[in-house]
């Protein structure tokens, strides 16, 4: 497992490299008490890439959710990068955003 991002409400993590080929799951964990926030994971070619990085997938936290959201299975396309983002900040900061190898 890496953790992209802990103990944060907005930013961005460090983009870290996956192999083509490999499977992900990506994971948020959060506070019950959180009511608002919105992570999106992300991948590019180069991780100093300016513009619009591709979608993997996109939380939206808070009331009503669970408080750990393991997503579905991602196949990195090639030798890439991946990051997590907040898109709308988190009232609570979450516990841990993750991404991890699964095959």
């Amino acid at each position: 497992k890496i953790t992209l991002l802990s103990g944060l409400l907005t930013g961005s993590s460090t983009p870290v490299p996956v192999h083509a080929f490999h499977y992900l799951s990506t994971n948020v964990a959060w506070a019950t008490s959180t009511t608002t926030g919105t992570i999106v994971f992300e991948w590019a070619l180069d991780p100093n890439y300016a513009g619009t990085w591709a979608n993997i997938s996109t939380y939206a936290v808070g009331s009503g959710t669970p408080p750990f959201v393991a997503g579905d299975s991602y196949v990195a396309p090639g030798n890439v990068f991946v990051r997590a983002r907040f898109t709308v900040s988190a009232d609570v900061a979450p516990t841990e955003i993750s991404i991890t190898r699964t095959a």
